[in-house]
């Protein structure tokens, strides 16, 4: 509830840039966004959309994607307190990570983030679960889950060599695990069904389809955004350094630059207390800074790719919090006061940034090249700026219908 109430007061109030009029219209009717599609997002948010009876479409799906978000941060105490954590000290890191500044921005515009940190977050919860009980009912019901992740978003990909280690090493029983993994592949293929949405849907009404799902090979190249591959491992040392002195910079403001000592405390202390999530935790960071710092993109738009590392070093944290917290005896007041000192802090620097409530500079810009052209005009975009938020004025809130957009 707290998240959710600092989500709507800094919320976008309309169209946003990049590819938020693209999920906007997509989720208003039902459309086959550009890939990898997000056909759980797109189904999500437009059931929660019936349940927000004002407001236009773009704030109404921005107020969805929120809601979204702060179920990733009520999700994100809970596995820390499953796993031992002070609840203080849960809900503490919790918070510091719903106000850190990547997660925070993606919360208030419509996008897919908030989305797959709820399932990456059920993902590592269950599949230490599944590793550590040596339960096959839980890895199947891992194996569904990871599905379902796949279709909001493809960075739940990143979790699985850490989880395929880490139950080879702890699953002693090795020629039950070739069967074990078929078997839960079986789930992972029914939670990834969803996708399905995608080529029977694809066509149909208004839009927005990105574009034609009619072949197999068509619905292949979309679901694993193909598109983009070449921009995977293409960078030269110097593109990759640039991304790493990035990474640098953004860690040092994603929550609070007081609080970075303490999350490289909180991984030892992990390692002391719970050796399988710090492996866990460790392995998936190593893979998302694999793939994301040889990911050729605008440095200026590379914060969303390591947003996966930047959940790790929440985790790690919430055990440096519960650290601080056990030091201090049962019914002080520092029990208190630090998780929330913590938080305020995060709260604080990163307010600024994040308060969208009164961006519309988009909006204004659509309008006014809109508003510019003479009648039955035909225009013709290009890129997603200029593209998305076009489109969505013309085609979801009717502006200039008698204007044909390309």
């Amino acid at each position: 509830m707290v998240s959710l109430v600092c989500y709507l007061l800094t919320i976008c109030p309309t169209v946003y840039v990049e590819g938020s009029g693209e999920l906007i219209g997509a989720t208003y009717l039902l459309g086959t966004p550009h890939p990898t599609g997000y056909p759980l997002y797109v189904l999500i948010a437009r059931c929660l959309v019936n349940f927000i009876p004002t407001g236009e479409p773009a704030l109404q799906v921005n107020v969805a994607t929120a809601f979204i978000a702060s179920i990733g941060v009520s999700f994100f105490a809970w596995i820390l307190i499953s796993r031992g954590v002070n609840w203080l000290a849960a809900f503490g890191s919790a918070l510091c990570f719903a106000f850190s500044a990547t997660y925070w921005g993606q919360a208030t515009i419509s996008e897919v983030y908030g989305l797959s940190i709820v399932f990456f977050i059920l993902a590592f919860k269950y599949g230490l679960e599944a590793i550590e009980q040596k339960n096959e009912r839980l890895l199947c019901f891992l194996g569904w889950l990871m599905g379902l992740g796949l279709t909001s978003h493809l960075n739940q990909a990143l979790i699985v060599p850490a989880l395929l280690i880490l139950m080879f090493f702890r699953w002693k029983k090795v020629y039950l695990q070739g069967r074990l993994l078929a078997k839960s592949f079986a789930f992972l293929i029914g939670g990834y069904s969803i996708v399905l949405y995608l080529p029977i849907r694809n066509g149909l009404g208004s839009g927005f389809h990105w574009g034609d799902i009619n072949t197999v090979r068509d619905l292949w190249d979309h679901l694993t955004g193909a598109i983009y591959s070449r921009s995977f491992f293409s960078l030269p040392l110097e593109g990759l350094l640039i991304n790493l002195q990035k990474l640098g910079i953004l860690l040092m403001d994603e929550w609070h630059v007081v609080l970075v000592p303490l999350i490289f405390w909180g991984g030892y202390w992990a390692y002391k207390k719970d050796r399988n999530l710090f492996y866990l935790v460790i392995l998936t960071a190593s893979t998302n800074l694999l793939v994301a710092l040889n990911y050729h993109r605008d440095p200026n738009g590379i914060a969303v790719f390591f947003i996966v590392f930047f959940a790790c070093m929440s985790l790690f944290l919430g055990f440096g919090l519960d650290h601080i917290v056990q030091l201090f005896r049962k019914g002080s007041v520092g029990i208190f006061f630090l998780p929330s000192l913590a938080v305020g802090c995060v709260l604080v620097n990163q307010w600024a940034n994040a308060d969208l409530s009164d961006e519309t500079l988009a909006y204004e810009y659509g309008r006014n090249v809109l508003d510019d052209l003479p009648r039955n005009a035909i225009l013709i975009t290009d890129g997603d700026d200029a593209s998305y938020v076009i489109d969505y004025l013309n085609r979801i809130e009717n502006v200039r219908n008698d204007v044909s957009v390309y």
